[in-house]
């Protein structure tokens, strides 16, 4: 090889390297200058072959990139800066006294046992529930009662002071959309990435090629994720050792128990949660953990023979309307879910209260 062979191919490699160093370091003028000599060596290169005219035709395709991404850089509107989280605010503190009044003797009573949204409502608000029931003509009356506890998920010494003070006859668990979070702690499997920002760079090109590439990777491993069927261990799970501490509870109290299964995270439409992921960088995360819970749920409720309500097709029916953000329930979205829990209860309502009809 000759002395100028040897320095044409020692620009070529200079120049695809300072590229791709200026590139990913941010530093415009060297990505762009290292562009311009791979392109002028690639032609010095193959002028001296029979491939002299595609050498020149492809130096021409590189350099002109280079000079409109360099126009971009130069003219163009800055990267956006990345969106910044507000912090949530801390949950109201819990009351000392239930709002709810104890059940009159006579009455059939329903107990909603609920964790606290970081809102500071209860996942099933019992005034909407109350307005479902009140749809059934029932001897004796139902009353629809419930305790809000500060955790997502109550202990059994609060069910307990509860099913010693409303005295029902139907115990309704669920669970606020923060033990999403508990329930990832526990699958670490369940913690999809979120997206990670790409930083400044040196050509405007490469970045929109690197975002690309990046996000062709993520949906390939989101697919992967949602064929994974997750459920949490019943034998190390503290969140199913809590929800088996609510039924055993609920059983000496000799109430029945019914697990909910909420619509804790919007449904796996890729749009929306694309959308939804520059507020809230766990949005898929918390629909994987979402669908670990349930299955969780149903386990738990066939292993002592007990109800589990699953509410979340009729609640994602609706996509996006019956949700404020992929893991909150908007106004629309719980009375939705009243509706569904009324319904599904309705049945056992029957069994259970005597010449309970529908008006």
């Amino acid at each position: 090889m000759s002395t100028a062979s040897l320095i044409r191919w020692i620009a070529l490699v200079a120049g695809a390297e300072l590229t791709v160093r200026g590139h990913l370091a941010g530093r415009f003028w060297t990505c762009h200058a290292g562009a311009a000599l791979f392109a002028i060596a690639l032609a010095a290169i193959a002028r001296p072959t029979r491939a002299r005219r595609a050498g020149a035709v492809a130096a021409a395709v590189l350099f002109a990139i280079a000079a409109i991404d360099a126009a971009i850089g130069v003219f163009g509107a800055p990267a956006p800066a990345a969106a910044v989280r507000e912090p949530t605010a801390p949950a109201p503190a819990e009351s000392a006294v239930a709002p709810s009044a104890p059940s009159l003797p006579g009455r059939f009573a329903i107990l909603v046992f609920a964790g606290r949204d970081a809102d500071g409502q209860s996942p099933l608000p019992a005034s909407l529930l109350r307005a479902r029931v009140a749809e059934l003509a029932c001897d004796p009356p139902i009353d629809v009662v419930e305790r809000v506890t500060r955790e997502p998920l109550g202990d059994s010494a609060t069910l307990a002071a509860a099913l010693a003070r409303f005295h029902p006859g139907l115990v309704l668990v669920i669970a606020a959309n923060a033990v999403l979070d508990e329930v990832i702690a526990e699958l670490p499997a369940l913690d999809f990435p979120a997206p990670e920002p790409i930083g400044p760079r040196g050509s405007a090109i490469g970045r929109v090629l690197e975002r690309a590439i990046s996000e062709w990777r993520r949906e390939r491993a989101w697919r992967g994720a949602l064929g994974t069927e997750l459920a949490l261990d019943p034998r190390s799970s503290r969140v199913v050792a809590r929800y088996r501490e609510l039924v055993l509870a609920s059983r000496r109290a000799d109430a029945e128990v019914v697990l909910l299964i909420p619509p804790l995270a919007a449904s796996a439409d890729t749009d929306r949660i694309r959308a939804a992921e520059t507020a809230a960088p766990r949005a898929r995360a918390w629909l994987l953990a979402s669908r670990a819970h349930a299955r969780s749920l149903r386990a738990l409720a066939g292993s002592y023979g007990i109800s589990a309500i699953d509410t979340r097709p009729d609640v994602e029916a609706t996509g996006g309307a019956s949700f404020d953000d992929p893991a909150h329930l908007s106004a629309a979205g719980r009375e939705r879910f009243a509706q569904a829990v009324a319904s599904a209860l309705a049945e056992r309502l029957a069994r259970a209260v005597p010449g309970c009809t529908k008006r």
